[in-house]
């Protein structure tokens, strides 16, 4: 039996407007690393630089950042094609 069970629907009421409350106004990029945050706040523009940058192996990022720009690029990229698919 957990902890929420013992609430009342007040209560729970109150816990769910809490957590609503939080993950609305915390921003999980606040929490990486600054080499992480900046691929993760990353325009689609400028991902798509920075990939070109990476594929024509002219990137002075380390191979952490690449890896990351690559990896964010390609689901970007796919994720665009996917809804262009739909929406046809």
């Amino acid at each position: 039996m957990s902890k929420l069970d013992n609430l009342t629907p007040e209560e729970r009421e109150q816990y769910n407007l809490l957590l609503q409350e939080i993950i609305k106004n915390t921003d999980p990029t606040e929490y990486m690393p600054p080499s992480v945050r900046e691929v993760a706040r990353m325009d689609m523009d400028t991902l798509k630089i920075e990939y070109d940058l990476i594929v024509a192996k002219q990137s002075t990022r380390s191979s952490a950042q690449r890896r990351w720009i690559a990896e964010r690029y390609v689901y970007e990229s796919s994720k665009q094609q996917e809804q262009h698919e739909s929406a046809e």
